[in-house]
């Protein structure tokens, strides 16, 4: 029996701990509020001067993993980055000095993302607590995977 989703959701297979060949299938750029922005001693955010918090662009990084579940649905594997790359703390400056060595800062500022979709790294996946002490999936590492020539 097909199993029934939300409306525009389709269902997720995260990926288990293992050695796995990641594809990029796609990277989506959302907004919502950032719930680590900083604020008063009242409870009013500092960016926003209200109680709401500000808004924040994030990136979400959606990979297809080259094994499949039980059930013979692939299982994917998904990150969330910030949007600018350079500070050497940020996940996407970490993320794209993996997926792209070679590459110079420049490009990798004004990068494309839609030009690593389709593109297939190695990877290790991991269990790692979260903030809350949950644990979640995490890729320890990105390899580019060179692709034969045709």
């Amino acid at each position: 029996m097909p199993k029934i989703q939300p409306a525009g959701q389709r269902e997720r297979h995260p990926v288990p701990p293992g050695d796995y060949t990641l594809m990029l299938d796609e990277v989506k750029l959302i907004e919502q509020p950032n719930r680590f922005a900083e604020k008063d001693e009242h409870g009013v955010y500092k960016a926003t001067g209200t109680t709401e918090p500000p808004i924040r662009p994030q990136l979400v990084w959606q990979f297809i993993a080259d094994k499949n579940d039980p059930e013979g649905d692939p299982l994917e594997y998904s990150m969330w980055t910030g949007v600018s790359y350079g500070n050497e703390r940020a996940k996407l400056t970490d993320l794209l000095d993996q997926l792209l060595p070679e590459a110079d800062e420049e490009m990798k500022s004004n990068l494309e993302t839609d030009t690593l979709v389709g593109r297939r790294f190695k990877t290790k996946i991991m269990l790692v607590k979260n903030a809350s002490g949950e644990p979640r999936p995490r890729a320890m590492f990105f390899e580019p995977v060179k692709e034969l020539p045709v």
